[in-house]
């Protein structure tokens, strides 16, 4: 989950995309610092559940390195288990999937691009109105973003990861007339940064279209600023490369084009708009600050499904919790990258196996996995009821490692990793 403290608007913060864990020198022996730094992982990570839409917790823990010590055994480091009975599998309370959708939805509607040129100050009064400021109260500081209208009954789309990847995220939205109203989340897909809200009442909706920009090609970004009223912001900025790969937390996505300037984090979830005043896309920043558009057409389906379901439909899912290990931690305590279980589900493919929390997944399908998005990317390609082989790095009580590989049968996603 990224964060969006911002103190300068122009000045994308750069948030590491994986957990650090500053805790002084590790302990000679690998058994001991491998217990401590699993059981730390293990302490922040707990109830994030990874499906086809895995996703990490990007947090420092700095500030639980005094509750933690080296003393503690190896049962303790490994045998973690969160309780989930009060939270949904995305780390928020209950909620139900399903709630706030629209079954008789029809599905986006693209355009084809216009041909007709606009100047910017018409591209900016067209698409304004459309875009609203997203305010997600957290229990400390309330972080800002952008969303694009759909629907005139109040749709919204936003980027998942500014509403930390959580159902219940407490949000409020402001119009163009600075008019502020709560929505609530309908559902996401943390794999491609897709959320939907809905709030009560009507709006003006964006244009959509088809996106045919190429290299040089002009493109605008409407969003807002990371402030408590409404001030909408114009980029006007390019297209660098297209069909780029973006990766970060578990968001794994290919064909988006990358944009000449770098934006805000206010600018995540805010709409990219043709020189004809369509959208045809969402604005993505990745944690080194570097901007995206996300094409409408790559992503259609999936919005569709979310406001119809609340979740997009024929995804899998292993049913663990866990989160990546960076290659300090792997360096300083003699372990492999890759991502440890947190917690394993009861109704997930896991539990039909041996695996322990604790094991560091190294291995799926014979792909290397370093990160949460390495998951997604294998995940996409398989249907529920096919069996994977995961290899797993193992630390016993004795201190002694072990490598072992399961065969994960992949189970129906039906929203309980997406929201």
């Amino acid at each position: 989950m990224r964060h969006f403290e911002q103190e300068d608007a122009q000045q994308p913060q750069q948030i590491p995309a994986q957990c650090s864990c500053p805790y002084g020198q590790p302990s000679p022996k690998r058994s001991r610092g491998t217990q401590v730094l699993i059981t730390i992982l293990v302490f922040v990570a707990a109830a994030f559940v990874i499906g086809f839409g895995s996703y990490a917790v990007i947090l420092t823990v700095q500030q639980h390195m005094n509750q933690t010590t080296r003393s503690e055994t190896a049962s303790d480091a490994v045998g973690f288990s969160s309780s989930s009975e009060n939270h949904n599998q995305s780390g928020g309370t209950e909620s139900t999937v399903g709630s706030n959708t629209d079954a008789s939805f029809k599905g986006l509607t693209l355009q084809h691009a216009g041909t007709e040129t606009l100047s910017a100050k018409k591209v900016y009064r067209t698409v304004s109105p459309s875009v609203v400021s997203i305010a997600v109260r957290g229990t400390t500081k309330t972080t800002y973003g952008s969303g694009i209208v759909l629907t005139e009954d109040g749709y919204i789309l936003t980027a998942a990861s500014l509403l930390g990847y959580n159902r219940d995220a407490e949000v409020t939205i402001r119009t163009e007339q600075n008019i502020a109203d709560k929505a609530v989340v309908v559902g996401f897909d943390s794999t491609t940064d897709l959320a939907i809200l809905k709030a009560e009442g009507t709006f003006p909706s964006a244009e959509l279209a088809k996106n045919t920009l190429s290299v040089g090609d002009r493109v605008y970004t409407v969003t807002a600023a990371e402030e408590a009223i409404y001030h909408g912001v114009l980029y006007d900025t390019g297209i660098s490369s297209i069909d780029r790969t973006v990766s970060y937390d578990s968001v794994n996505v290919s064909g988006c084009s990358q944009l000449n300037s770098r934006l805000s984090d206010s600018a995540i979830g805010g709409a990219a708009v043709n020189e004809s005043g369509q959208v045809t896309g969402m604005g993505l920043v990745d944690e080194k600050g570097q901007s995206y558009l996300l094409p409408m057409e790559r992503v259609s389906q999936k919005i569709t499904d979310l406001i119809r379901n609340g979740y997009v439909s024929g995804k899998v899912r292993l049913g663990i919790s866990g989160i990546a290990i960076t290659q300090e931690d792997a360096d300083a305590y003699g372990v492999p990258k890759g991502v440890v279980i947190v917690e394993i589900q009861k109704n997930g493919g896991f539990a039909e196996t041996d695996a322990q929390a604790g094991d560091i997944i190294t291995k799926m399908d014979g792909v290397s996995i370093v990160t949460m998005g390495d998951i997604s990317a294998v995940l996409e390609k398989h249907q529920a009821g096919d069996t994977i082989e995961v290899e797993l790095y193992r630390v016993t009580e004795n201190g002694e490692s072990e490598t072992k590989t399961v065969q994960v049968t992949l189970k129906q996603d039906t929203g309980q990793t997406q929201g």
